[in-house]
């Protein structure tokens, strides 16, 4: 039985937000204070919102990387299909 690519894509989708998860959160596993929100999945990283800043993380886990660092909160970034830009909010 084959499903239809529409379901097959969700599936896939679903999971990998899921198991990218475990692996944001085990990234900061050594930080109870911190939280990861928004994460936004490309071709072989995660970006997400922790701290009020935006944060890079391969896909396969590892030490995430902050990449903003600024008094206002970045957050809901998107990557762009190539992996070049990522765009996102700031409040202020």
């Amino acid at each position: 039985m084959k499903l239809p690519s529409s379901l097959l894509s969700l599936s896939l989708r679903l999971s990998l937000s899921l198991s990218l998860s475990g692996m944001i959160a085990s990234a900061f596993a050594e930080a109870p204070s911190a939280y990861a929100r928004f994460p936004a999945i490309g071709a072989d990283s995660v970006v997400f919102t922790a701290e009020g800043d935006l944060w890079k993380v391969a896909a396969r886990g590892g030490q995430a990387q902050r990449l903003t660092s600024h008094p206002a909160a970045e957050t809901n970034p998107a990557i762009s299909r190539d992996g070049k830009w990522i765009a996102f909010f700031r409040f202020v």
